[in-house]
C-alpha cells in the first residue's frame, strides 16, 4: 500500500484499491495565502459546498496540529461564502484569485510584481525579432501592386523585425507609388530595418531602383 502511494505521489493518481471518488464540488480556482485561502467552487450535489468546506477545514486543522504538535481549532469562525450569480462576477473572481492573489505572494508584493511584469512585457514588445519573409502573392493573391495604401497594408506590423524579406515571386508589376512607399518613405522612417526584395523581374527591379535613387 505505502509503496503504491509513493509511486503515485508525483502523478496524483487515485490508487486502484481506494473507493471510487464521488465529487461533491468542482474546484474552478484556488489560492493558498499566508493566513487564509480562497476557493472558487461549483456545487455538484445539494449541500456539497458546505460538506466540502467542512472536510477542508477539518483536514487542514488535523494536518497542522499533527505537524506542529498543537491542538484545538485552526480557523477563527466559519468560512464566508458568496453565490456567483452572473458571468461578469465569475470572471472577476477568477482573475482576483488566480492573478491578483498570486501576485500578492510575489516577493515585494503586488506593486513590485506589476512593475516587474510591466517592464518585462515592455522589453519583449520593444525587442525586435530577427527576420520575416513576406510572400506577396501567397499572402494577398494579387499579381500587381500599384498604390501606397497597398504598401502600407503590407508593411503593417513589420516594424518589430530587424529584417524584412519581400518575396515578389509570381508578381507581374508594381507601381511607382507602391515602390516609393516601401523603399523610400517607410525605409526612411525605419532605418534600423533592412528590406530585401527577392525574386523580382526586370520591371520591378527598375521601380525599386528608382525609389532608392530618389531618396539619394
Amino acid at each position: 500500500m505505502l509503496r503504491r502511494l509513493r509511486l503515485n505521489l508525483n502523478k496524483l493518481v487515485w490508487p486502484d484499491n481506494w473507493k471510487p471518488r464521488k465529487p461533491i464540488v468542482n474546484i474552478i480556482a484556488f489560492i493558498l495565502m499566508p493566513n487564509h485561502f480562497h476557493l472558487l467552487v461549483k456545487e455538484i450535489e445539494e449541500g456539497g459546498v458546505a460538506k466540502f468546506m467542512q472536510r477542508v477545514g477539518t483536514g487542514m486543522t488535523m494536518y497542522y496540529n499533527a505537524k506542529y504538535q498543537e491542538s484545538g481549532t485552526l480557523f477563527q469562525g466559519s468560512y464566508k461564502a458568496r453565490c456567483v450569480d452572473s458571468d461578469l462576477y465569475l470572471k472577476y473572481l477568477s482573475v482576483y484569485i488566480q492573478v491578483k492573489n498570486t501576485l500578492e505572494l510575489y516577493p515585494g508584493g503586488l506593486k513590485k510584481a506589476i512593475k516587474e511584469i510591466s517592464k518585462t512585457t515592455l522589453d519583449k514588445v520593444n525587442k525586435k525579432e530577427e527576420v520575416t519573409i513576406v510572400e506577396l502573392f501567397k499572402t494577398t493573391g494579387f499579381k500587381t501592386f500599384m498604390t501606397r495604401s497597398q504598401a502600407k497594408r503590407i508593411l503593417y506590423g513589420l516594424d518589430k523585425f530587424k529584417k524584412i524579406i519581400l518575396d515578389f515571386k509570381d508578381i507581374d508589376a508594381i507601381g511607382q507609388g507602391f515602390a516609393d512607399e516601401i523603399f523610400r518613405v517607410w525605409q526612411k522612417n525605419h532605418q534600423d530595418i533592412d528590406i530585401e526584395p527577392i525574386n523580382v523581374n526586370e520591371d520591378i527591379e527598375l521601380m525599386i531602383k528608382r525609389s532608392k535613387e530618389h531618396e539619394q
